[in-house]
């Protein structure tokens, strides 16, 4: 009896083993949404089938209760045929859903499934998309203001006359506008956003884009409602309601402002004259002026990022932002200007250009980061940023020995892997922004000065989302015939740092390349093609490179550091 239990049991084990639901794929997984229906998505990242073109959104935060109330109208466009419309919902208590089309009379509801486990929610047609045809749903809901720094989220902070008051800001970066609104809430899904505000009347209210009007809409409740937005992604939207108090100035059609508490508003000029001096540069350094009609930097009495660069209303800590003549240290002066720098920096790497997906956000931080030092060596050199870069960029070495490193573009699904890579440890070490400013560096180098600002000028004018391909190839504008190395993403899979060596003769060999880990404990050769010539039009003051025919020059051996270049 018992032999044959024993022979039952790896009968089962073996049917268990092989059965094709163990090794299917996740789009294959049945998932339940909270009513007990079956979800039509079982995947982390949203299909493709249906994209959104534009927000409708109306908010109205109430700062004695810290509830608020919601309804956004998003105008998408099928490109495939389907049913369903998958999007991003979390915490959000859905209370109407409509769907309209051109082709309908009438606005006819939906049934939501809800499917918390990935903050997805399903909008069920009850006719078939058609492909090319714009539908616009329609969400009522309401929520609670978040007790985190994360989402929409209340602020508790001391009046000039020590009283306790309240005011409510966002922080969405990288997965939180889903808590404030229904939405595509992802980088790659870029809209166009008409956000309005009911508020009291003794608040004001800021948002990403100037403020067209202000109407009564109730005894006491006023609706402020500002100018539609450029295409955007989700985690760059911003509001803010508050009592705040500004000093502005204008440049280039641009009104740079600072917002602070009334009672702090004579820490503000130092910032002020910085925005207005690294916003004139970048402009004058991309090629590319700044898109929007007005760039506002708030300092939040209590705000747990050092600062977020949402599209034309940055955020910052107030430690990093404010600044007094009389109190302040010239550490205190060096660090306003390097978030200043950054996060201005951000407003072209990462909001006009952005990743298409988290693994690479080294795009956006790694090159938002270069561009503060090197912008703050232009226009500050009192500050003496060099020698803060070179710092880093061994302290990161060292770091980046480490067992627990790992790649600068990692894989990241889930939600929890997501919000990982903005962790402090990611950012000391070669994930994140301290490592990815070598690979600035190196191109910055390599590729000259001026070839590096066209290669950067190119991708921004084009307004496309940077990605991988990037570094796979890269085409130089140059009078001459010329060609760059087709180099994999050398510098970004591996984990610890390397020792790179590239070296030529002066015929056409191809160039060898060769590294070795910090450990010492593998070494490998490549061996990477290389074009017949570089351009001249990098000019006399930059370091020579490889060139064919060059009698003088035997070869040529860099070393290239991910964390530095010789």
């Amino acid at each position: 009896l018992v032999f044959f239990l024993l022979v039952l049991s790896l009968l089962g084990t073996l049917f268990f083993l092989s059965s094709p639901l163990l090794h299917s794929s996740t789009s294959n997984v049945i998932t339940c949404s909270t009513n007990g229906k079956r979800f039509p998505w079982a995947k982390t990242r949203l299909p493709s089938n249906v994209v959104p073109l534009h927000y409708d959104l109306i908010l109205q935060p109430n700062l004695t209760t810290t509830k608020f109330a919601g309804s956004v109208q998003i105008t998408v466009n099928v490109i495939q045929v389907t049913w369903n419309i998958i999007l991003h919902s979390s915490g959000l208590n859905i209370t109407k859903a409509t769907l309209t089309s051109a082709g309908w009379n009438q606005a006819k509801p939906v049934e939501v499934l809800e499917y918390p486990v990935r903050d997805q929610i399903a909008v069920v047609a009850p006719d078939a998309l058609l492909v090319g045809h714009n539908y616009t749903l329609s969400i009522d809901y309401a929520s609670n203001l978040s007790d985190t720094y994360y989402g929409f989220y209340k602020v508790s902070y001391k009046d000039e006359h020590a009283n306790k008051r309240w005011l409510a800001a966002t922080q969405f970066e990288p997965l939180a506008a889903r808590s404030a609104f229904p939405c595509f809430d992802e980088p790659a899904f870029k809209a166009t956003f008409l956000i309005k505000i009911k508020r009291d009347e003794q608040h004001s209210t800021l948002s990403n884009m100037p403020k067209n009007v202000t109407i009564p809409v109730a005894a006491g409740i006023v609706q402020d409602e500002f100018s539609v937005s450029l295409k955007m992604s989700t985690y760059l939207v911003a509001f803010i309601v508050a009592n705040l108090k500004n000093i502005s100035k204008e440049t280039n059609r641009t009104l740079v402002s600072i917002y602070a508490m009334p009672q702090k508003l004579g820490q503000v000029e130092h910032a002020l004259d910085t925005a207005v001096t690294l916003l004139e540069f970048y402009q004058k350094y991309f090629h590319i002026e700044y898109p929007l009609q007005k760039l506002d930097l708030v300092a939040i009495p209590d705000f747990q990022a050092g600062a977020m660069e949402n599209w034309g209303l940055i955020t910052f800590r107030e430690t990093t932002l404010l600044y007094d003549d009389k109190t302040s240290s010239a550490m205190d002066k060096k660090l306003v200007t390097a978030v200043i720098a950054h996060e201005l920096a951000h407003q072209w790497f990462g909001n006009l250009v952005t990743m298409e997906w988290w693994n690479d956000l080294w795009l956006n931080e790694g090159f938002a980061t270069f561009m503060e030092y090197f912008a703050m060596e232009r226009t500050f050199p009192g500050l003496q940023t060099d020698e803060d870069f070179l710092k880093l960029r061994f302290k990161t070495m060292m770091k980046d020995s480490l067992n627990a490193s790992r790649p600068i573009s990692s894989a990241v699904q889930s939600s929890e892997q997501i919000e990982e890579m903005f962790d402090a440890l990611s950012y000391i070490k070669v994930t994140s922004e301290e490592a990815n400013k070598s690979l600035c560096l190196l191109c910055f180098v390599y590729l000259f000065s001026k070839i590096f600002l066209f290669w950067e000028i190119t991708h921004l004018s084009q307004e496309l989302f940077l990605s991988l391909s990037l570094w796979l190839k890269c085409k130089l504008g140059c009078s001459q015939s010329a060609s760059f190395f087709t180099w994999p993403p050398l510098f970004l899979s591996p984990v610890h740092f390397m020792r790179d060596f590239l070296s030529r003769s002066p015929s056409s060999a191809p160039i060898k390349r060769s590294h070795e880990a910090d450990q010492g404990h593998s070494r490998s050769t490549d061996w990477l093609s290389a074009g017949s010539s570089m351009p001249d039009s990098a000019g006399a003051s930059d370091p020579p490179l490889i060139q064919d025919g060059r009698a003088d020059i035997p070869y040529c051996q860099l070393w290239f550091w991910p964390l530095g270049v010789r």
